[in-house]
């Protein structure tokens, strides 16, 4: 098994956005290896999760470029993303004033009894869904 140094897996890192399994084939070796200069090396982590960074913002640029274009499909998504705080937002949601009431939900229970909805002890085999 080879061994690298940890100038051959910074080199390595370059180019592959973070991502250890492409990391690992720039090397020839297995992305358990570069796992391990991870855990072990602050300064190899630090170089990963830089190169995610980089990734990142490159993604966030190409967005960006989408949504200054026109698209609509990029301009929904960064709105429903970016612009929540201002009311974007594509989750359904029920507005406070008309929460419905609490509602309890009894399940069997091994045969023992269940309170019916007047209180009374009922056997689980007698209750029926209406």
């Amino acid at each position: 098994m080879r061994h690298f140094d940890e100038s051959e897996v910074l080199a390595a890192i370059k180019g592959t956005g973070g991502i250890l399994r492409s990391i690992a084939a720039n090397l020839g070796c297995d992305r358990t290896t570069i796992g391990r200069w991870r855990d072990r090396s602050k300064v190899v982590a630090d170089a990963i999760e830089d190169e995610r960074q980089s990734s990142l913002d490159a993604a966030e640029s190409q967005l960006i470029g989408a949504v200054n274009a026109g698209d609509s499909w990029a301009i929904k998504f960064f709105l429903s993303t970016q612009g929540r705080n201002r009311g974007y937002d594509s989750r359904a949601k029920e507005p406070p004033d008309t929460l419905s009431s609490q509602v309890a939900i009894y399940l069997p229970d091994n045969g023992r009894g269940l309170p019916d909805a007047a209180g009374k002890e009922v056997r689980a085999e007698q209750t029926a869904i209406e």
